[in-house]
């Protein structure tokens, strides 16, 4: 499996790193102001073109910056960001007052600003969030008028502009983070730049414990001084900062491009004014337009080898350590918190990755075509799937999964159950057989058990679950009567108005001869009359409509009048499937042209909720002991030698697909079976699909 990471730090020139190391060992000073650290800040400043002095971390250098003016009360500061920016407030004795930040840019929003300032504000930090320049002009005017301290916590932000000037000269102070994820790295590290001396002299006394000489210290401060190794591989990173940010920006526009025509992501708003350096690129997920949320997606790009990151979550006022802080309302910030996903954005990726990543994301998404990829399994045949980006499965449930298996499911991003359902029914206090399935095997689920299904499906992002009645013998039983009774089951039930339930519909399905075909037995809902007619007594009921099973009872009972009657006494339903087979086979015109006018009769009729789109043919599908296809399924536009046999889908999908409205679900369903490569015609249909 391919596996990307969020990050990847690297040595640029390895070579020289070890020789400078080697020279660095050998003079004893690996610490206190060496050769080396002179030479990183002095290509900063002169990239910068501000005064400036480096850290061992940028935590401690925005804690020093704080203390080196002077303040007294609350800074106000974005809960969108990195906890070091208020855990710096906080060490350096002062109160954070939170502010909301624009929607649109994730940074914090002036005019919030202006509305958070009392009388015991001293100073405001805006945060460049994930490089993105803040709105500086507006929070350097309401500083001013306030008389407040500005400080910008530019973490990110090494190499951004603003009004085509570097990021590092603006406000009081702005401190840069070196860590090893960030574009300019020196693996634990920090520069604070200023156009104030006195600033950047006071924070290169502190980092040194307040020393001004040999015997005296000046006033309290503490040990942030960056070492010479860490100043090695800052000067490696410098070197190369002008091309990596060239890069990162290619790599932001091809997830620009790929992402773009995706509903339900959006991008992080870079103002004309400014240039983003990108730390990260970040999507933000709309839940009810992408199809799934934020923590669904992060989990699958996670099975596919992808480390994407929620960041920043959770916001710093709902976090444990500012408790008094956690019934704040900050909307903007909680809910771009809750919806962001920073993906990976290191030099290190190529087209091919960020070609792979978008995939899966455009997958993901099942609001994103009106084809929905479900793929028919049960818990058996979900390790099939491992590493696979398909954006539903479908589970057939037998009646014998274990919580272990449910847990199985859920955690395969199941979204649709099929059941067989009831075992059994009670007409004029007799029971009645609806189930065609061995007892004990599969067709367990009872109304109950239904019930609790719905619950479950619920709380699990569930989105269907579909009912196949199954067979009822025409002999002895009374298919109306029995449509009659499971209608007025399920309406007893009110499951559309029980509370945790409402986020799953419940559908029905017509079902075809399957299998056990026989001279007595029957589907119970097999067409369009049957489905309406249910429809009618059961109103709140989905309606799928399976092309497949329609296919396969279009060719029976065009069939079945003739053949009938020839073996009825030997109640040879195997021998009958046979001819049945041998004549579609000579003639495939007669098959596709009573399929396609059955099709069209149904859709005509009836606006189904879900559309299992599978292949239909089995004309040409042999197998030693039986005829295969029958409730089974071909993909789409499939042609190929199985068992030795030429297999095609005959069937003109593009001609039924016309008819479908724009926003119907279109389900590809396909039994996974060992004679072809399930995966390759699973993503071809997918294909089909989406061209069409």
């Amino acid at each position: 499996m391919k596996k990307i990471n969020i990050a990847a730090p690297r040595i640029n020139n390895f070579s020289l790193f070890c020789d400078r190391a080697k020279e660095v060992f050998e003079s004893g000073i690996l610490t206190n102001n060496g050769k080396y650290l002179k030479q990183l800040e002095n290509s900063i400043f002169n990239y910068l073109n501000a005064d400036c002095t480096s850290v061992c971390n940028a935590t401690l250098g925005l804690e020093i910056t704080l203390k080196s003016l002077g303040l007294e009360g609350n800074v106000i500061v974005p809960s969108f960001t990195f906890c070091a920016t208020v855990h710096a407030i906080v060490l350096a004795g002062l109160t954070p007052n939170f502010v909301d930040i624009d929607p649109s840019t994730f940074n914090i929003d002036p005019i919030k600003v202006k509305e958070a300032i009392n009388d015991q504000t001293s100073a405001i930090i805006g945060v460049h969030v994930f490089g993105n320049p803040c709105n500086i002009i507006a929070l350097e005017k309401i500083a001013k008028d306030h008389n407040l301290k500005l400080i910008f916590d530019a973490a990110h932000a090494f190499g951004s502009t603003y009004h085509q000037k570097m990021i590092g000269i603006f406000g009081d102070a702005e401190v840069f983070s070196m860590h090893a994820t960030k574009t300019l790295i020196s693996g634990e590290g920090g520069i604070i730049s200023s156009k104030n001396k006195d600033i950047i002299n006071y924070i290169s006394t502190a980092k040194n414990f307040g020393i001004i000489s040999e015997n005296d210290t000046a006033f309290v401060g503490t040990n942030a001084k960056m070492s010479e190794l860490h100043a090695l591989v800052g000067l490696d990173s410098f070197s190369e900062i002008d091309n990596n940010i060239k890069k990162k920006n290619i790599i932001i526009d091809s997830y620009k491009i790929l992402l773009k025509d995706v509903k339900g992501i959006s991008f992080q708003k870079i103002e004309d004014n400014s240039t983003c350096a990108y730390f990260y690129f970040s999507i933000i997920i709309d839940e009810k337009k992408y199809g799934i949320n934020r923590d669904k997606l992060a989990e699958i790009l996670l099975n596919n080898g992808i480390q994407a990151r929620k960041y920043f979550y959770l916001p710093i006022h709902k976090q444990s350590a500012y408790k008094q802080y956690n019934s704040l309302i900050l909307p903007n910030s909680e809910k771009i918190s809750s919806n962001i996903l920073c993906l990976p954005t290191h030099t290190q990726l190529t087209s091919e990755d960020i070609s792979y990543i978008c995939e899966i994301i455009k997958n993901a998404g099942s609001c994103n075509h009106n084809h929905k990829l479900i793929v028919k399994a049960g818990v058996k045949q979900l390790h099939l799937f491992e590493n696979q980006h398909f954006s539903y499965y479908e589970a057939y449930l037998r009646g014998d999964e274990t919580s272990d298996d449910f847990k199985k499911l859920v955690s395969a991003n199941i979204k649709l159950f099929s059941i067989h359902m009831p075992s059994s029914i009670t007409y004029n206090n007799q029971a009645i057989s609806v189930d065609f399935c061995k007892e004990g095997v599969i067709g367990q689920a009872s109304f109950e058990k239904l019930k609790q299904l719905m619950f479950f499906s619920n709380k699990n992002d569930v989105k269907y679950i579909v009912i196949h009645l199954g067979f009822y013998n025409s002999i002895t039983e009374n298919r109306y009567n029995i449509l009659d009774s499971v209608a007025k089951k399920l309406n007893e039930l009110n499951l559309e108005k029980v509370k945790d339930c409402e986020n799953v519909k419940l559908c029905i399905e017509n079902v075809p001869n399957w299998g056990t075909l026989s001279f007595e037995h029957e589907p119970i809902i097999s067409d369009e009359k049957h489905l309406l007619y249910f429809k009618e007594r059961c109103p709140a009921i989905g309606a799928v409509f399976d092309v497949d099973h329609l296919a396969i009872n279009s060719v029976f009972n065009a069939f079945y009048p003739k053949f009938k009657k020839r073996y009825l006494s030997t109640k040879s339903a195997k021998l009958m499937e046979q001819e049945i087979y041998e004549a579609t086979n000579k003639n495939p015109s007669i098959f596709t042209t009573i399929i396609e006018k059955n099709i069209k009769s149904f859709l005509s009729k009836i606006k189904p909720d879900l559309i299992h789109a599978v292949g239909s043919d089995f004309c040409n599908y042999k197998s030693i002991d039986k005829l295969p296809l029958i409730g089974e399924a071909l993909p789409l536009q499939f042609k190929g030698i199985i068992k030795n046999q030429l297999v095609k889908d005959r069937l003109d999908h593009r001609q039924w697909l016309s008819l479908v409205a724009d926003d119907t679900p279109i389900v590809i369903e396909l039994h996974l079976r060992e004679e072809y490569d399930y995966l390759t015609e699973i993503k071809n249909s997918w294909s089909f699909l989406n061209n069409f």
